[in-house]
């Protein structure tokens, strides 16, 4: 098969290292991968891996800038020549077919986060539900957002396919467990719901003086976070580490993965973070994706409700006080290498694409 891709770039975080996984199993399996990037200008044409990446990115006023965006990836289409072509993300999606409306090529979006909350908008919600009519399958990562879509897709073809993940061969160790809490995320407190963190790990932090908080990652509430940390006299305890290209190196040694999101579709940092075995404490969040890692790795005592700083501290202390919990949490949570094995999470896409060029 010759596939096309789009996406907004390749910078390796959330659905670009997630794409980047698929294209490269897909071009060991005999097939032909590019990819188009909107945030790529048009005159370049990249190579990330062997992957070859055509841009699609535009300059103006809004109105101008949409109308190049859609004539380039008309125009990158025609020289890949792909037999089906594939958008993740909300924002890719709604280019990718207004661009190609009314093309045959067979067309099928990729949601990447929680439908109810991505994008905000309700002009954006209106256009999304539009344009995707026009699509000719659908893949979502949980259940939950297939069922948000339930209206629009009617007798078309979905797939349920949860990300693939990579076992690094890193591995947690109780006996190497420092005291201190990790997590990997943007700093953005709509998505990432981080002063409810902050809250759970002061009442956490009054029984256990000895334990920090290191949270690995940038974005547009830095310094937001820094004052509430200063204000609440934390910045002895909770530490913003900033972005780092080996992360599961750095939470290897902590005693517990944190995650507070309210909304996700499915997370990475805390996929990554069960790959290597670290005891994980995850919010119940929307878009079902935490709650299929956990139950699927027999884990589901590590949810707690959104936006609960009591329940979230109680499910700290009940954690860091039994070594045995720890021991069988990180136990149980390898079993996510098995189950999301790059190899059979990818044969999925394929033969989903292969029931979409049967009937396209």
């Amino acid at each position: 098969m010759n596939i096309c891709f789009v996406i907004g770039a390749m910078k390796f975080s959330g659905a670009e290292k997630v794409l980047s996984i698929i294209a490269k199993e897909l071009l060991e399996n005999n097939n032909s991968v590019s990819v188009i990037l909107l945030e790529q200008e048009y005159s370049v044409i990249g190579d990330e891996d062997g992957i070859i990446t055509y841009g699609a990115k535009a300059s103006g006023n809004k109105i101008s800038r949409l109308l190049h965006r859609w004539s380039y990836i008309r125009k990158n289409v025609k020289k890949i020549n792909p037999d089906i072509i594939i958008s993740f993300g909300s924002v890719c999606n709604v280019n990718m077919l207004s661009a190609l409306l009314f093309s045959k090529l067979p067309k099928v979006v990729c949601e990447r986060n929680d439908p109810n909350y991505d994008p905000r908008s309700k002009s954006d919600k209106f256009t999304r539900w539009f344009l995707y009519h026009f699509a000719n399958g659908y893949v979502f990562q949980t259940n939950e957002i297939r069922d948000y879509f339930q209206k629009i897709i009617k007798d078309k073809d979905i797939a349920v396919i949860p990300n693939p993940i990579i076992d690094t061969g890193i591995r947690w160790d109780y006996a190497k467990a420092e005291k201190r809490f990790a997590t990997v995320a943007r700093l953005d407190n709509f998505q990432k719901d981080q002063y409810v963190m902050f809250e759970a790990f002061k009442i956490f932090h009054e029984k256990h003086p000895d334990y920090i908080l290191d949270i690995y990652g940038n974005g547009p509430d830095e310094t937001n976070y820094k004052k509430y940390i200063l204000d609440n006299k934390l910045d002895k305890c909770i530490f913003l580490k900033g972005k780092i290209n080996d992360p599961l190196n750095n939470i290897k040694t902590a005693s517990i993965f944190l995650l507070t999101s309210k909304f996700e579709g499915m997370p990475n940092a805390l996929m990554e973070a069960l790959s290597i075995g670290i005891p994980c404490i995850s919010t119940d969040c929307g878009g079902g994706g935490a709650k299929f890692l956990m139950n699927s790795c027999n884990c589901s005592d590590g949810l707690v409700e959104v936006g609960n700083a009591s329940k979230i501290a109680k499910k700290m202390h009940s954690l860091v006080e039994n070594k045995n919990l720890m021991n069988e949490m990180s136990s149980n949570e390898l079993q996510i290498n098995d189950l999301l094995e790059k190899r059979i999470i990818v044969q999925q896409w394929i033969q989903f694409f292969m029931k979409i060029l049967e009937k396209n």
